[in-house]
């Protein structure tokens, strides 16, 4: 495919100002690929993880294993230790493990969800409603946490 049908297409699948004219161009010079497995952006719908400083066009899963944990609230990747103790099932998790939604602590580690003596529940409130967008069950990092629970405390009053 000729590189002006190329960035069409990649314009025409993420909408007009999604990314920069680099970030298309290294989308084109990588074909549209991940750069560690080969994952087609095209072929599987998912929008790839673009770094113009490292030139370096990654899936999720390969950022995932490359450079740490994603949290789920904000998106970004951070290193085990800037993880807080917290993690959230969603509705959608709740349904398939049996185990209510809301906002848990993790108390013994490692964690497994269905232990309950290694999680302790410390909100109803979904953080999918404080922060308005849908997330996947998971820890999230010690930022999102302290907002949450600011948030929380508010409600709570």
């Amino acid at each position: 495919m000729a590189r002006t049908e190329l960035r069409e297409k990649i314009i025409n699948h993420a909408g007009q100002g999604f990314y920069t004219e680099e970030q298309i161009k290294l989308l084109i010079d990588n074909d549209c690929e991940c750069d560690c497995c080969g994952y087609n952006f095209f072929e599987y719908g998912n929008e790839p993880i673009i770094d113009i400083e490292k030139e370096e066009v990654l899936c999720r899963s390969c950022k995932y294993d490359l450079y740490g944990y994603q949290c789920p609230v904000c998106e970004n990747f951070f290193d085990e230790d800037e993880l807080s103790m917290l993690f959230m099932i969603t509705e959608e998790e709740s349904d398939s493990i049996g185990i209510p939604t809301g906002l848990y602590r993790i108390i013994k580690y490692p964690i497994h969800l269905l232990d309950e003596d290694a999680r302790e529940k410390i909100a109803e409130l979904s953080i999918e409603d404080a922060v308005n967008k849908d997330i996947e069950t998971d820890r999230i990092c010690r930022y999102c946490a302290e907002k949450y629970m600011k948030k929380l405390k508010h409600v709570q009053k």
